[in-house]
């Protein structure tokens, strides 16, 4: 039996991992009546595996094939960061794939999404572009091409464009079941959805559903219960990456999590965002946070230098985050939570020399940091208040996409420091954040034992030939599927 929709995804890299947004969307149509298969790791499937498999799944019935492109791994346009110098294209051998299917099935509907489905908008490939969170509006786009009559979209180079963020899903009824055809292998690190949007609006941030209420977009605690037991008792599933923004963003959120997270039949760890000026505001998240399961904490630092830092957004002053960060990670947390701040270089009003600084004192407290350049994209489908207004705060763009130029530095220089900080706290840091809850997939070292190991320890090859095994072990369960239609 062929299925009525097909989804492509994959991230690309040395880590055996999931993006949520495929499985949010397979997950949604199936509930709605549509037979979903989805095929991740597209990357490491050749020309021929790809067909082969896609032929055992689709017919002349087949209404989609669509393609995440949130973390598709592109032709090797020469990468500025998170921006390119020219538009990204997709792989060579997808490209294939897809024309040949568009050859094979004429009435069958190319469909891409996903976060950077911006960099493809121009790219003939695709039928049909859906921007934003699109569970609402793909399943209203094939309910039309099933049931009729199909709604009128607008059109951008003879594609047509969707806006999810038109018809948003009621996030505190989303209910999410990873299914046996997703071939979640045992024990596997999953992603999930806690909530939508952040409560904050920072100058450099474009994610939509920025600027909700407190208790915006939040899901039923006891449908998060159901989906925990459900992975556990399916999959055995005890390691979460949540994918909130602000996961800390309001101390009740926390205690109603609390309430489900310690009183499962099970102890879950999880990896999240967090804001450290809540925490340092609300010091009962702390020890709430550590009873839940919490194993290491990404914190968006983004600048120690007062006057950027006030102007993005970011309301602890140095002096705390300075007094704040070490007592929380080596005293309050005693090292059993491992910590991860996130800045970036290039933002208005700070200076090499005050870059320099905040990057010594993280060097000097041990705590992990990573680095990032300012991207500044006014062409994107979301925009931050610096892409909207960036002559406003004095940058100057150029015909090179990701180029800026403002009178402190600009992105060439930015994109080197950040380098260059990032290489030199890698090397006298300790696996943290996502690596570690990727590594704990492998299951080869518990999470107290990998949170340890400095980046120069870690035995890659090992890990890295677990990663293919379990590729072949996806693969395998996937073909099952496809031989049983």
């Amino acid at each position: 039996m062929s299925v009525d929709v097909i989804i492509l995804t994959g991230i690309s890299g040395n880590e055996f991992q999931r993006a949520i947004g495929a499985y949010r969307i397979g997950s949604h149509l199936r509930q709605h009546g549509y037979t979903t298969q989805i095929i991740d790791f597209v990357d490491e499937f050749d020309f021929d595996n790809l067909i082969m498999l896609l032929d055992k799944f689709t017919s002349d019935n087949t209404l989609a094939l669509c393609v995440s492109t949130t973390f598709l791994k592109s032709q090797s346009d020469e990468m500025i960061s998170s921006t390119y110098k020219k538009l990204r294209t997709i792989s060579d051998n997808l490209r294939k794939v897809i024309n040949f299917y568009k050859t094979k099935n004429k009435k069958i509907k190319i469909v891409g999404g996903g976060a950077n489905i911006n960099w493809y908008k121009d790219d003939d490939i695709f039928d049909v572009i859906v921007t934003g969170y699109g569970e609402v509006v793909v399943l209203d786009y094939l309910n039309g091409l099933r049931y009729g009559p199909k709604k009128i979209y607008p059109k951008l180079h003879n594609k047509e464009i969707i806006n999810g963020d038109q018809q948003l899903l009621e996030v505190s009824t989303m209910r999410h079941i990873w299914d046996p055809r997703d071939c979640i292998l045992p024990k596997e690190t999953l992603p999930i959805e806690i909530s939508r949007g952040c409560i904050f609006n920072c100058k450099f941030c474009s994610y939509p559903l920025n600027g909700k209420k407190k208790f915006d977009y939040i899901r039923d605690p006891e449908l998060i219960r159901q989906e925990l037991i459900s992975n556990y008792e399916q999959f055995g599933t005890t390691n979460y990456m949540f994918s909130d923004d602000t996961f800390n963003d309001s101390t009740y959120k926390l205690e109603l999590l609390h309430e489900v997270f310690t009183t499962l039949p099970f102890r879950i760890q999880f990896v999240a965002y967090l804001r450290l000026d809540l925490l340092y505001a609300h010091p009962e998240q702390i020890t709430l946070l550590k009873e839940m399961g919490l194993k290491s904490a990404a914190f968006g630092i983004e600048s120690m230098n007062p006057r950027t830092a006030k102007f993005i957004g970011k309301g602890l002053a140095e002096s705390k985050v300075k007094e704040f960060l070490p007592r929380l990670y080596y005293n309050l947390w005693n090292q059993e939570i491992s910590v991860i701040c996130s800045l970036i270089v290039g933002l208005p009003y700070e200076t090499p020399d005050q870059l320099e600084e905040s990057f010594n004192w993280f060097m000097n407290s041990g705590i992990n940091s990573i680095w990032m350049p300012l991207a500044i994209t006014p062409s994107n489908f979301y925009l931050s208040d610096i892409d909207k207004n960036y002559a406003k705060y004095g940058y100057e763009l150029s015909d090179e996409v990701g180029y800026w130029k403002s009178p402190i530095m600009d992105r060439k220089f930015a994109e080197k420091t950040a380098q260059r900080f990032s290489d030199a706290s890698i090397g006298v840091g300790t696996v943290n954040s996502w690596y570690l809850f990727l590594m704990l997939s492998y299951q080869l070292d518990d999470a107290d034992t990998i949170q340890k190991l400095k980046w120069q320890d870690v035995d890659w090859n090992k890990y890295n030939s677990r990663k293919s095994e379990m590729i072949q072990e996806y693969k395998a369960l996937l073909q099952k599927f496809a031989d049983a239609n």
